[in-house]
C-alpha cells in the first residue's frame, strides 16, 4: 500500500497533465483545421472567378494550367474539375482525366453532386479521421466565347491534406511540456511519501477484504469505522457483498426453476449461443433428436436439428440463422419433418426466438419444437375423407346444398352449381334472397325454419327455372344435421329432377282419357260387330244418326237403313270381308233419322285373338257427303278453269308450273306442252327490279295472297302488261301445295296511265323532269345524302337575254334555244344526276354523292363554257350566257324547301355580279335576303304611315349663286331602323314594282311644292324630280356618264339639261382626268345648247373651278344641305329678289 499510493498519485496527475496535454492539442488542431477550412475557401473563390474568366474569354487552354498551380500548395493533395455529368475535365493527377468522379472516389453521392451544383457556394467536408479535407465549389462553364449565361454548371473538387500540420502540432506541444512535466513528477514524489505514511493500514486492510470477496467469500466484511473516506468505503463493500450474495441466491433459485421447467414441459427445447452451436438441450429434445446434451453442445444446430421438407424431401432451413439475422420470432410450416440422428422420422411444428441480454443485444436463440405426428396424420386423413366425399357429392347427378341455421349457403356440389348457374365461392355466405324473387326466398325460408324447429325433414315438389330458362319439376328432401351440443346447426338438401317422370305419368293419364273420350267425341259413327258381322256395339253417333237405340241396330238391323240402290252390293262387299278376312270397305247411302239419305264411307279392319282368328271387327261409317258436293264443284271448276278468259296459271311449291289454262296459251303464246314444267321466269321483261318480286313473295308468305300490275313477256318477245293476283293453294294438313296465279291483259290502260304521268312528271318541250319530278328526287337525293353520310349540291340556272331573243326571234326560236340549252346541261352532269326544267329559262341541276362542293363548282364551270359556246338559230349564231346558283347539302341547310331558297338567292347573287358567272350560297346571302324581304314588307307601309318625305336641295345658278331650281329628294324615316339611305330602297321598289306608287306621290309632292314657290318666289322655278326607268325614260339625263347613261339618249329624247355626276366633281383636281371630262361636257353641252348641273359641290376651289369653266348651275352642300319643303320657302323668303 505504501508503494501503491504514492504511485496512485503520481498515475493522477500524470493524467491531470495528459489532459492538459490532449486539451491543448485539440484546441490547437481546431485552430489548424479552422485555418485551413479558410484558406480553402478562399482559394476555391479564387480559382473559381479565374476559371469562369477563362471560360467566357475562350481561353480553356490556360484552365489546365489553373489547376495545375492549385499543387503548388503541398497541404493539396489533388484537385479536379468536373462537368456536369462528374467527368473530370483538368486534373493534378493526369490519369484522372476523362473519367468519372465516381469510379475515383464514393464521394460526393449523385444526389450530393446535383445539390453542391445547384447551391453554386462552397462546400467543406472532413474525413472520418478528420485527417484529409474535401472542398467543392460550383463553376459556371460557358464553353461559348463571349456567352454570358453558362452552359453547364462543373464542380470544382480540392483534396486537402491535414496530417503534416496536426503531426508538427503535436511534436512542438510535447516539447514544450517537458519542464512542467519534471516540476509535477518532483512534487508528486514528496506528496506520496506523506500521504503513505497516513494511509497505509486502512488501505492494507481494505485490499485484504477485496481479495478475498474476489476469491468468492461473500461473508467477508470491512471493519474500518467511522467518518473516514476508507471507512465510508468499506461500508459500501459491506453492504455490496451483503446484495450480491442475495442476488447469486435468487439466481441459483431461479436457474432451478427453470431447468425444472424445460425438463418438465412436453415440448423439445434446444437453446444455441450467438453463433448458432448448441448450449442446451431437454430430455424431449434429446428424446427426438436422439442426439445427447453431451454430445450435442458446442455442434452446429443443423448437425443436431435436421430437417426436411415432408413433400420434396429437400432439406429445410433452420430459423435460427433467421431469428440471428432478423431478430424476428419465426416458426416453420405444417410440412416440416424432423429426422433423427437414428433416422427416424417425426412431423414437427416448431418456433424460435431469439435470446437478449438486459442490453438488448442477441445472445443466442432458443428453439421449441413439438411432435405433431399423429396430428399431422390425423388431419392428412380428415382432408383425404373430405376430398372422397365431396368428390362422391359433385358426382351426385342431384342438386344437394348446405345452410347454417340463417339459410345461408355452406356448400353445395357440381349439379347445383349448374343449376344456380354460379360458383360454389359465388354462393358462400349468400341465402335464397340473392337469387330468387322475395316471395320464393320467403318460402324457402319458411321450410327451412320449420326443419330447424321441428328437426324432422321435410320433402316436397317444386317448380324451378335454371339460368338458361328450362323450367323443371325438383322433389326436394330438407333435412335437419345437428352440432356437437345435439342442435340442428342446419339444413342438407337433396333435389332431384322429376320433370320427365312426371311428364310421362301426365301423358299416360291423357292418352287414356283421350282414348276413352275418343269414341264418343269423334264425329264419326263408331261401331264392332262379331267375327260372322252381327253388330254388338255402337257409340253416341250412331244412336244420334239413326235416331234408334242400339238393340233396334244390333245383329243385321242396320242393314234397313241402307239405300236399297246400294244394299247388294255393300252386302256382297261385307260377305267377301268376311270370307277373306280382309279390310272392309264401302261407299253407301245411309238413311237419316229425318229421311234424308247422306252418303258415308263405311271402313272396318279385323281383330284377331291370341290364336290368329277374327275375334271382333272394329268400324266406322264417315260422313262424305260434302267430299261428294266437293267433287261436283271440282268438276265445275275444271269447266271454269278451261273456259275462262283470263290466263290461269298453277304453280308446285317449287315454283314450276304445274298447268295453264287455253287463255294463258292465247295471252303468252305458249302451248301448255311448252309452260308445264318451266318457270314463270321465262315470261320476265326485265322491266322489274329484285326487290320487286321480293316483295311480291314475301306478301304471298305472310298474308297467302297478292295482287298487283306486272309487265310480262310474250314468245314472241311482245311486252304486255297485266294485273296478276297470287294465291296460295294449301293441302290438307295446311301446307302450301300450290300457287295459283290469274292475270288480266291491261297493256292498253298501262300505257294510257304512262303517258299521263309523264306529261305530269316531264316538261314536254325538253322532256327534262318539271318541276313536279324535281321535288320528288331531290326529296329522294337528300335522304340518301343522309344515310350515305354524303354531300349533295343543288344547282339553279337561268339564261341571260332569253327573253330578249325570244321576243325578236320568235317562240320558236326560243323553243328552240331552250332544246339546246337542256342538250348541253345534260351533257354537263354524269347519268346519276338531274337536270330539270322548272319553266321559261330556269334549269334546275342535282348533283348527289359528292365529296365536297369543289365537283360542284366544275360542273358549273363546265356549263357556263358550254353555254357561252354560240348557239345557231334561224340560221345566224346566237350568244346566251347563263347566272348559277348553288348551294349544298348539308352544310347549308338540312330542309328541301330552304335549299331551294338557297339556290335562288344564290343565282340571284351570281347575276348582280354580273352574267356569265356563279355564287355560291352563304349565310349573308340568308340574311341580305330576309332584310330585303323586311324592307320591302315595311316599304308597303310606308306611305300609308307618313313614313316617307320629300327634301329639297336648292340649285344656285353660276356664278351669281341666285336659287332657281331645286332637286327633290326621296328620304324614309324608318320607325325602327331610322334615316334610310334611298340607295338601300329605291331598288327594292323597284324590283317589288311599288315604285310607280311611290313615283307618283313624290312627283305629287314635287309639284305642290313648285306650284307653292312659284306663286310665293318667282314665277319660273322649277324643281327637278328623279325617275326610274322603270317608271319612263327621263327628259334629263341624270348621272351622264354613268350607269346606263350614254350619248345616244341626247339624240333619242328632248332633253334641256345634263347633269354632272358628284363622283367626277369629288375627284376634281388639276391635270385629272375628271376635270378633263367635266370640261369636256361642259363645252359639248353648249354645242348642243344644253344647260350644265354640276352636283356634289362641297368647296369653294371646285365652285370657282366650275364658273371657270362656264357651268351654268351647282348644289352641294357648299350651297345648302337637303331640307324639308318649309325650311326650302323659308330660305327662299329670306333671299327673294328685290
Amino acid at each position: 500500500m505504501s508503494r501503491a499510493l504514492p504511485a496512485l498519485v503520481i498515475g493522477s496527475f500524470a493524467l491531470l497533465l495528459l489532459f492538459s496535454l490532449f486539451y491543448q492539442h485539440s484546441r490547437m488542431l481546431l485552430g489548424i483545421e479552422t485555418q485551413a477550412t479558410e484558406d480553402v475557401r478562399r482559394l476555391l473563390a479564387d480559382t473559381e472567378l479565374h476559371i469562369e474568366t477563362l471560360y467566357r474569354h475562350g481561353q480553356q487552354e490556360l484552365i489546365a494550367e489553373q489547376i495545375a498551380e492549385l499543387a503548388v500548395d503541398s497541404h493539396i493533395d489533388s484537385a479536379a474539375l468536373l462537368d456536369a455529368s462528374g467527368k473530370v475535365l483538368r486534373a493534378t493527377r493526369f490519369e484522372w482525366i476523362g473519367r468519372d468522379y465516381a469510379e475515383l472516389s464514393t464521394e460526393p453521392g449523385p444526389a450530393e453532386f446535383e445539390r453542391l451544383r445547384a447551391e453554386r457556394r462552397a462546400a467543406v467536408r472532413f474525413s472520418a479521421d478528420r485527417q484529409r479535407l474535401t472542398a467543392y465549389q460550383a463553376v459556371a462553364m460557358a464553353t461559348d466565347p463571349g456567352r454570358l449565361r453558362p452552359n453547364q454548371i462543373g464542380l470544382l473538387v480540392l483534396n486537402y491534406d491535414l496530417s503534416r500540420s496536426k503531426a508538427a502540432s503535436w511534436n512542438l506541444l510535447v516539447r514544450s511540456m517537458y519542464p512542467i512535466w519534471g516540476i509535477g513528477i518532483l512534487l508528486l514524489i514528496a506528496m506520496a511519501s506523506a500521504i503513505s505514511l497516513w494511509m497505509e493500514r486502512p488501505l492494507r486492510h481494505l485490499v485484504d477484504v477485496v481479495g478475498r470477496f474476489a476469491g468468492g467469500d461473500y461473508r467477508v466484511r470491512s471493519r474500518l469505522a467511522g467518518n473516514s473516506e476508507l471507512a465510508i468505503l468499506g461500508d459500501a463493500l459491506n453492504r455490496m457483498a451483503a446484495e450480491l450474495a442475495a442476488t447469486i441466491a435468487e439466481l441459483a433459485e431461479s436457474k432451478e426453476n427453470l431447468a425444472v421447467t424445460l425438463f418438465s414441459i412436453g415440448d423439445g427445447v434446444i437453446a444455441t449461443d450467438g453463433q448458432g452451436r448448441v448450449s442446451f438441450m431437454n430430455d424431449v429434445a434429446q428424446t427426438l433428436t436422439g442426439w445427447q446434451l453431451a454430445d450435442a453442445a458446442g455442434l452446429p444446430l443443423e448437425r443436431v436439428f435436421h430437417i426436411i421438407n415432408a413433400y420434396s424431401r429437400q432439406p429445410t432451413e433452420a430459423p435460427v440463422a433467421k431469428v440471428l439475422a432478423t431478430g424476428c420470432i419465426m416458426g416453420l410450416a405444417n410440412h416440416t419433418v424432423l429426422v433423427a440422428k437414428g433416422g427416424a422420422e417425426y412431423q414437427i411444428a416448431d418456433s424460435a426466438a431469439p435470446i437478449r441480454r438486459q442490453n438488448g443485444e442477441i445472445s443466442g436463440v432458443v428453439l421449441v419444437f413439438r411432435d405433431v405426428t399423429e396430428e399431422y396424420a390425423l388431419r392428412e386423413s380428415l382432408q383425404q375423407e373430405q376430398a372422397l366425399l365431396r368428390s362422391l357429392i359433385d358426382a351426385v347427378p342431384d342438386l344437394i346444398f348446405f345452410k347454417d341455421r340463417d339459410s345461408v349457403y355452406l356448400g353445395c356440389n357440381k349439379a347445383f352449381e349448374r343449376y344456380a348457374g354460379k360458383a360454389e365461392a359465388e354462393l358462400l355466405g349468400k341465402t335464397d334472397f340473392d337469387f330468387f324473387d322475395s316471395e320464393t326466398a320467403a318460402g324457402f325460408r319458411q321450410h327451412d325454419l320449420q326443419i330447424l324447429q321441428t328437426g324432422r325433414s321435410i320433402g316436397h315438389e317444386e317448380w324451378i327455372t335454371y339460368p338458361d330458362g328450362e323450367r323443371v319439376l325438383l322433389d326436394t328432401v330438407k333435412t335437419p344435421f345437428f352440432g356437437a351440443d345435439g342442435q340442428a346447426s342446419g339444413v342438407v338438401g337433396i333435389s332431384r329432377d322429376v320433370t320427365e317422370r312426371k311428364r310421362f305419368e301426365q301423358r299416360l293419364a291423357d292418352s287414356e282419357a283421350r282414348y276413352r273420350a275418343l269414341s264418343e267425341l269423334l264425329p264419326q259413327m263408331v261401331w264392332t260387330t262379331t267375327a260372322d258381322g252381327a253388330l254388338d256395339y255402337a257409340n253416341d253417333w250412331v244412336i244420334e244418326y239413326f235416331g234408334c237405340g242400339a238393340e233396334q241396330l244390333a245383329g243385321a238391323g242396320w242393314q234397313k237403313y241402307v239405300h236399297p240402290e246400294d244394299l247388294p252390293a255393300v252386302s256382297a262387299c261385307w260377305r267377301q270381308a268376311v270370307e277373306s278376312a280382309s279390310v272392309y270397305e264401302a261407299e253407301l247411302r245411309l238413311r237419316h233419322h229425318s229421311g234424308q239419305y247422306f252418303y258415308h264411307l263405311a271402313r272396318a279392319v279385323p281383330h284377331r285373338d291370341s290364336q290368329g282368328a277374327i275375334a271382333k271387327w272394329y268400324g266406322c261409317s264417315t260422313d262424305i257427303s260434302e267430299r261428294k258436293k266437293a267433287e261436283e264443284r271440282l268438276e265445275l271448276s275444271a269447266r271454269v278453269f278451261q273456259e275462262a278468259h283470263e290466263a290461269i296459271m298453277i304453280t308446285g311449291v317449287d315454283g314450276n308450273i304445274v298447268d295453264v289454262n287455253p287463255a294463258f296459251c292465247t295471252m303468252t303464246g305458249y302451248s301448255r306442252e311448252e309452260a308445264v314444267g318451266q318457270n314463270p321466269r321465262m315470261l320476265g321483261s326485265g322491266r322489274h327490279p329484285p326487290e320487286f318480286f321480293a316483295e311480291m313473295w314475301q306478301s304471298v308468305r305472310e298474308q297467302g295472297y297478292w295482287r298487283g300490275e306486272i309487265w310480262n313477256r310474250k314468245k314472241n318477245g311482245e311486252l304486255h302488261a297485266g294485273l296478276l293476283s297470287i294465291s296460295t293453294l294449301p293441302g290438307s294438313n295446311g301446307d302450301i301445295r300450290h300457287y295459283i296465279g290469274l292475270f288480266s291483259d291491261i297493256t292498253e290502260k298501262k300505257l294510257s296511265e304512262e303517258q299521263i304521268w309523264r306529261q305530269a312528271n316531264f316538261d314536254a318541250l325538253t322532256g327534262l323532269p318539271n318541276r313536279r319530278m324535281f321535288l320528288d328526287r331531290l326529296a329522294r337525293e337528300i335522304r340518301k345524302a343522309h344515310r350515305n353520310g354524303s354531300v349533295l349540291a343543288l344547282l339553279f340556272l337561268d339564261l341571260d337575254r332569253f327573253k330578249e331573243i325570244n321576243d325578236i326571234l320568235g317562240h320558236i326560236q326560243g323553243d328552240s334555244l331552250l332544246l339546246i340549252a337542256a342538250e348541253r346541261l345534260a351533257g354537263c352532269v354524269r347519268d346519276t344526276d338531274t337536270v330539270s326544267r322548272l319553266g321559261g329559262d330556269e334549269f334546275t341541276i342535282i348533283l348527289p354523292d359528292l365529296e365536297n362542293g369543289e365537283s360542284a363548282e366544275r360542273v358549273a364551270q363546265n356549263i357556263l363554257r358550254k353555254m357561252a359556246e354560240p348557239f345557231p338559230l334561224n340560221g345566224e349564231l346566237n350568244y346566251v350566257t347563263a347566272g348559277i346558283g348553288i348551294t349544298l347539302y348539308p352544310n347549308d341547310s338540312l330542309d328541301q324547301e330552304q335549299l331551294i331558297k338557297n339556290a335562288d338567292q344564290a343565282m340571284y347573287a351570281a347575276k348582280e355580279r354580273g352574267r356569265n358567272g356563279y355564287s355560291f350560297f352563304t349565310a349573308s346571302m340568308q340574311q341580305t335576303a330576309q332584310f330585303r324581304l323586311g324592307m320591302v314588307t315595311d316599304l308597303r307601309s310606308a306611305l300609308a304611315n307618313c313614313q316617307l318625305e320629300v327634301y329639297y336641295q336648292p340649285i344656285v345658278e353660276l356664278p351669281g349663286g341666285a336659287i332657281s331650281k331645286a332637286e327633290a329628294l326621296l328620304r324614309w324615316r324608318h320607325p325602327q331602323r331610322g334615316m334610310v339611305s334611298p340607295a338601300q330602297f329605291i331598288p327594292l321598289a323597284e324590283e317589288s314594282g311599288l315604285i310607280h306608287e311611290i313615283g307618283d306621290w313624290v312627283f305629287r309632292q314635287a309639284a305642290q311644292q313648285a306650284k307653292l314657290l312659284r306663286e310665293r318666289y318667282r314665277a319660273d322655278f322649277q324643281i327637278s324630280v328623279n325617275k326610274s326607268p322603270v317608271q319612263f325614260r327621263p327628259r334629263s339625263d341624270a348621272d351622264f356618264g354613268t350607269g346606263y347613261s350614254s350619248l345616244s339618249y341626247i339624240k333619242k329624247f328632248d332633253i334641256d339639261y345634263i347633269k354632272i355626276d358628284r363622283s367626277f366633281i369629288n375627284n376634281l383636281s388639276p391635270q385629272s382626268q375628271d376635270e378633263a371630262l367635266c370640261e369636256a361636257i361642259i363645252v359639248m353641252a353648249h354645242k348642243l345648247g344644253l344647260k350644265v348641273v354640276a352636283e356634289g359641290v362641297e368647296t369653294a376651289q371646285q365652285r370657282d373651278w366650275l364658273i371657270a369653266a362656264g357651268c351654268d348651275y351647282a348644289q352641294g352642300y357648299l350651297f345648302n344641305e337637303p331640307m324639308a319643303g318649309p325650311q326650302l320657302v323659308e330660305l327662299l323668303a329670306g333671299s327673294r329678289p328685290a
